[in-house]
């Protein structure tokens, strides 16, 4: 029987593009709001578009950062994506202050505006971005057959900043500023790109994270 995977539907997310994504690298997956079902998954994965704080309010509401601090503390596998990346932390500054799930320590704050020498720079962030992997990360099973910059696509205004450079897995850069995209630490492993919208090499990153369940 293949692995069951949850997308975990708060309302806030791109649930079903991740779904079809899943889909075509061969995972059994479905998406729930209810946390009692999460017992019956193998994995789950927190998608998100949109605001931190309207994000955290919608899992509150549902229980669903209770199940997933939960999952968490047992070590189970948790894939996030985008926002789901930065709901993992402890707070954002987005439209205020937001506390998070608190499951990696460390804020989300907002991608500078200008370079060091006063270039303006887009913000929002969109489109293809190359992705440096840390040494440690490139040669897990996770990035098995990801060239070490290869190329995922983005979509954000704000980022994470771990408080350990342990929990970082990849970095890239906003005109000369880098900061961390992905991060891993203990069964949790998530990104600031889009896996489900990066070509092929992104369906690769899926099926390796189907492939360890």
């Amino acid at each position: 029987m293949s692995k069951q995977v949850i997308v975990v539907d708060y309302q806030l997310g791109n649930v079903f593009s991740v779904m079809e994504a899943c889909r075509y690298v061969g995972l059994n997956v479905t998406h729930s709001r209810d946390p009692d079902q999460f017992e019956s998954a193998d994995a789950l994965i927190l998608p998100g578009v949109g605001a931190f704080g309207d994000a955290m309010e919608s899992l509150q509401k549902l229980g669903l950062d209770k199940a997933l601090r939960r999952w968490s503390d047992q070590q189970r596998p948790l894939m996030g994506i985008c926002l789901g990346m930065q709901l993992l932390f402890e707070e954002s500054t987005e439209f205020g202050h937001h506390s998070g799930l608190s499951l990696i320590p460390g804020t989300v704050e907002r991608l500078p505006s200008v370079t060091q020498a006063g270039s303006k720079l887009r913000v929002p962030k969109v489109g293809w971005s190359p992705v440096q992997l840390s040494q440690g990360f490139a040669s897990s099973e996770l990035a098995k057959g990801i060239d070490g910059s290869a190329d995922f696509y983005f979509v954000h205004s704000y980022y994470a900043k771990p408080a350990s450079l342990d929990d970082v897995a990849a970095t890239c850069c906003h005109g000369d500023f880098s900061y961390c995209c992905a991060v891993r630490r203990g069964g949790t492993f998530a990104t600031q790109f889009h896996p489900e919208k990066s070509s092929e090499v992104g369906i690769t990153l899926l099926r390796n994270f189907g492939s360890m369940l």
